[in-house]
């Protein structure tokens, strides 16, 4: 049933990701772009899809395609350049899931040593900078290390001349292409974009993106069936590939440890996408209903299926684990993750699937509350640990 399930939403899909590369194709030979980049990880296989189009759909104007190899901690930290910049990562991302070391080096690429580690679960954002200032010089001098094997990897990307050039990716608020903004300086750059939230506007001009189904979405209402179940989405989207790390001082992308997610469960789903660009027709009507066909049951089945299984974030360099379990709500179990509100169970066991030992916690509030959260049995993520 999971399996029929995972192949109706492929057949579901592919009429929606087909329309996305007619008007990808479209919006690059109207604006003379060759020259197209797909940025990891959901481009990876979005790249798939858009070069199977291209076999059986010709346009009188040639259009090279490029996997970019990149991520937001691959780029984040070559971006610094003072001790404003170390400021600003530490306070646009969440940092009660690390250490004061774990910290340095998953986002910063600082190895420290200290006999006595801090907790930073219950700090807050000024008093976690102001333990990391104190690592500033380091920080610095390995920005500079990184900023230079990234420049050699970007030379060998891309094109010698000065065309413009477009970055793909599903979106969502430019933060990879407005850092690659200040580092590509030879090309114009286009971001096209699955859909956009509305943090995008703060980072990118409106000439610099554009957005296929949502634009400039204020994702917080979380109104729309897409917003809501956006990891789902992100799941299905993601090839199983190792996400970048760094770059060594030759440009070569160097990796996190491969995902050890549930990859084979997307194997259905994505076949039957590739299987069917080529037959399948173009979604037609508002895009605004675009998702308003889906049998939701279908989704709901899905989720059930995850059950037990873990779905990975790598958000700043740090890989995070989630299952899924039983809720009341099952729709709204793909709600986005730590970067959203929302509850988080906590899995003691030493084996990491015992759900009889869940603890809650949330951003530091103390953990009896949890005790009555666990009362309403709603479907979230259930948070097992970090690596």
């Amino acid at each position: 049933m999971i399996n029929s399930n995972r192949h109706e939403f492929g057949e579901f899909m592919a009429p929606i990701l087909k329309s996305f590369c007619k008007w990808l194709c479209e919006e690059l030979v109207n604006r003379n772009i060759s020259h197209v980049y797909f940025m990891s990880r959901e481009g990876a296989f979005l790249k798939l899809v858009f070069d199977e189009y291209l076999k059986t759909n010709t346009y009188n104007f040639k259009i090279s395609t490029y996997h970019l190899e990149v991520s937001r901690r691959s780029l984040s930290v070559p971006s610094i350049n003072c001790i404003n910049d170390i400021k600003r990562l530490v306070f646009e991302r969440p940092t009660r899931f690390y250490t004061l070391s774990e910290l340095l080096k998953f986002r910063f690429g600082v190895d420290v040593y200290s006999q006595k580690d801090i907790d930073l679960k219950y700090l807050s954002k000024k008093e976690c900078f102001n333990h990391v200032e104190k690592y500033a010089e380091e920080i610095l001098d390995n920005a500079a290390r990184e900023r230079l094997g990234l420049g050699r990897y970007l030379h060998k990307m891309l094109p010698d001349s000065k065309d413009q050039i477009s970055l793909v990716d599903i979106g969502y608020n430019g933060t990879l292409q407005s850092i690659l903004n200040n580092s590509i300086v030879d090309n114009k750059v286009t971001g096209f974009y699955f859909s956009t939230f509305s943090g995008i506007t703060s980072k990118l001009q409106a000439n610099e993106f554009k957005s296929f189904y949502l634009d400039c979405y204020d994702n917080q209402s979380n109104s729309c069936f897409f917003s809501k179940n956006i990891a789902l989405f992100e799941y299905f989207l993601t090839l199983g590939d190792a996400s970048v790390s760094r770059y060594s001082e030759q440009g070569c992308p160097i990796y996190m440890d491969a995902s050890e997610g549930n990859s084979d469960y997307k194997i259905t789903f994505q076949s039957c996408v590739i299987d069917s660009i080529a037959s399948c027709n173009e979604f037609v009507g508002d895009n605004g209903l675009m998702f308003d066909g889906l049998n939701h049951s279908i989704i709901n089945e899905m989720i059930f299926g995850l059950k037990g299984a873990y779905i990975e974030d790598l958000f700043g360099g740090k890989k995070r684990r989630y299952i899924i379990f039983e809720s009341r709500n099952p729709t709204s179990v793909f709600m986005n993750s730590e970067w959203s509100y929302g509850a988080y169970e906590k899995i003691k066991s030493q084996h990491g699937t015992n759900f009889a030992d869940i603890y809650f916690y949330l951003s530091g509030l103390p953990e009896r509350i949890f005790f009555f959260i666990r009362k309403f049995r709603r479907k979230v993520y259930a948070y097992i640990g970090e690596r």
